[in-house]
């Protein structure tokens, strides 16, 4: 076949269906290569990128019924726009849970993903429906309000997910901005995508936006791994010390050391798993009080954590501490065994460096330890 014969629709559509099998298969290449990665936040993301594969093949069988290669065009047509209406709500929904872990991993629980996928289930049936008997003409109104009434909860669920990584990314300080600057960036590029595939029909706008941006996507998400501890899912030693390369002390702020007492002897007489939960809870009790507080934090190594405070004064450093020490008080009931921590803390100022402070906290904290070790 010659492409100098083929007419300028052909060639149209000849561009469209090759466009998404090329997004297809990079995507297939994606899950590939994250295949052996079962994070949480990385599971959601291959969701994710299962989604984009399905709207892909059906946007396939779409161009093939749209420029008429196919007998019966009307029949693939509407089973092409039931079907990907239909993954544009799972795609949806599963970007809103990839968005949850991202922002709290233990708030993403059972109850949440059943009520996150009732709207979901209403959306794809009214898809279902919608498509499968009513078909007005394209590019007049009634067509233009039916795919609104079809794509609205998706839509919302795709802004609802990007206004809750800008307020993270407002709120958060300069160490999590970048996390969540291209998380912000993805909805808002999805959605003029497909806002402009609804006008343009036959041009392949979302294929290509989706792709670009979810491969960015995946490669910010393996840098942040990079700077995650693999066990309790915060900073690890890596991104505390890249912290501190870039801290400035101009300001006055508080380092806190935390240390969990008698570790060892958790992991003795209850097993090094339940020693491993035991650090997951401290970490997420952390991450809970620092996120409230916008402390940075992190796991400096072993049972021993870092936080550093932001524009907070001593009394904030205690208020931190006493909350840290209640919630830790509930172990006993959420693991079936009692948890306590040390906590040393240190001002910063000019006339003393992160690092300076960091060894005059965990001399308090070691002073703290000796204490609770009498008991």
């Amino acid at each position: 076949m010659n492409l100098a014969d083929l007419s300028s629709n052909q060639l149209l559509a000849l561009f469209y269906i090759l466009s998404n099998v090329i997004t297809l298969f990079v995507c297939l290449l994606l899950l590939y290569k994250t295949r052996s990665m079962q994070q949480t936040s990385t599971v959601f993301f291959k969701r994710l990128l299962i989604c984009l594969v399905l709207y892909y093949s059906g946007e396939i069988l779409w161009a093939h019924a749209y420029f008429g290669i196919m007998p019966k065009p009307e029949v693939h047509l509407k089973m092409a726009r039931m079907f990907n209406y239909s993954v544009a709500g799972l795609l949806s929904y599963c970007w809103l849970m990839y968005v949850e872990v991202i922002i709290n991993p233990k708030g993403l629980t059972r109850k949440n993903k059943i009520l996150y996928s009732i709207p979901t289930t209403i959306s794809i049936l009214l898809s279902i429906f919608l498509c499968a008997f009513f078909a007005p003409e394209p590019r007049t109104i009634e067509n233009y309000l039916m795919v609104f009434g079809i794509i609205a909860i998706p839509f919302a669920y795709v802004l609802i997910g990007g206004a809750r990584i800008l307020y993270y990314r407002f709120k958060s300080d300069k160490t999590q901005k970048s996390r969540y600057t291209l998380l912000a960036i993805w909805p808002f590029v999805i959605l003029a995508a497909s806002v402009a595939q609804v006008l343009i029909a036959g041009l392949p706008v979302f294929c290509y936006a989706s792709t670009f941006t979810t491969i960015a996507l995946c490669l910010h998400s393996q840098e942040q791994l990079i700077f995650t501890d693999g066990l309790t899912g915060i900073y690890n030693r890596k991104m505390i010390n890249n912290y501190a390369e870039s801290f400035s002390n101009k300001e006055e702020h508080y380092v806190m050391m935390v240390d969990v007492n008698k570790f060892k002897e958790i992991n003795d007489s209850y097993g090094h798993l339940e020693g491993d939960k035991a650090l997951i809870y401290v970490a997420s009790v952390i991450r809970r009080i620092s996120e409230e507080k916008h402390f940075f934090f992190g796991r400096y190594g072993g049972d021993e954590f870092i936080i550093i405070s932001k524009d907070a004064n001593e009394d904030d450093v205690k208020e931190f501490i006493k909350k840290v020490n209640d919630s830790l008080d509930e172990a006993n009931e959420k693991l079936g065994f009692p948890i306590s921590a040390s906590i040393g803390y240190h001002k910063i100022n000019n006339s003393l460096t992160l690092h300076d402070a960091l060894a005059k906290a965990d001399k308090l904290l070691y002073e703290e330890k000796e204490i609770a070790h009498r008991y």
